[in-house]
């Protein structure tokens, strides 16, 4: 599963390969943690935001990573008592800072009066 961040009304055009950067895709796991770190409740990942407010979310986020840091997390592996297996993917060191970076990029382009979706 996972989750789209984009901006409400504008798409980017799949069919001719176009505005791909409308658009940003992560992991639920990482669409957590990344909504953790901008301050916004996960309990239902999806949701919406003027990108002003969001913009202003992503910015202090960033100073945050900067002060406290953005470790590297090992991806494992779990195996459940019927041999199921489930592989967690790690993610490199920067991974939220580079994501977040991306976020505040894409509310720019949304402007003061658009919206940021994720969902």
């Amino acid at each position: 599963m996972s989750v789209t961040f984009g901006i409400a009304g504008i798409r980017p055009d799949y069919d001719n390969g176009t505005d791909l950067d409308l658009e940003i895709n992560v992991s639920n796991g990482n669409a957590v943690d990344i909504l953790t770190t901008l301050g916004i409740d996960t309990k239902d990942l999806y949701g919406e935001m003027r990108a002003i407010h969001f913009r202003n979310k992503c910015s202090i986020a960033l100073k945050n990573l900067q002060r406290t840091g953005d470790p590297e997390i090992q991806s494992f592996t779990d195996v459940g008592d019927k041999g199921a297996k489930v592989i967690y993917s790690g993610r490199p060191e920067g991974y939220l800072a580079s994501r977040i970076d991306s976020l505040l990029k894409l509310t720019e382009k949304a402007g003061d009066i658009g919206v940021i979706f994720w969902g």
